[in-house]
């Protein structure tokens, strides 16, 4: 329900003759979302705790601010744990890829259904 009206805010800023805002915030988001994923894991990986935590938070905010409110509460958590020794993560991580694999396809099948096909970014 979040992802769907951040989605209808983001669809009220469109422009006619202007290339499709839309479309680019949701593309921008799936390609850096993706790229901090990797990153978390990666840092996960290392033993890097600190890391796992900045990372989770930067996710979380972009996550809130496109809608995706569900994977925003476990990045949050994600966040917490490493802040707290990490002893919860490796539970936490398999809920954020489902999460982010969730909100990937509601955005996906948003920009088939709604949006004009544009270029990456």
């Amino acid at each position: 329900v979040h992802l769907i009206q951040a989605l209808d805010q983001l669809l009220a800023m469109r422009r006619p003759g202007r290339k499709d805002i839309v479309a680019r915030v949701i593309r921008s988001y799936l390609c850096e979302t993706t790229k901090q994923l990797e990153s978390l894991n990666a840092m996960l990986a290392a033993g890097e705790l600190a890391g796992v935590a900045r990372v989770a938070h930067t996710l979380k905010s972009s996550c809130a601010t496109i809608g995706a409110t569900a994977l925003a509460r476990v990045l949050a958590e994600v966040e917490s744990s490493a802040r707290q020794g990490g002893e919860d993560l490796a539970s936490l991580i398999p809920l954020v890829h489902a999460e982010s694999s969730r909100a990937g396809e509601a955005l996906e099948r948003f920009l088939l259904q709604v949006c004009e096909p544009v270029s990456a970014p």
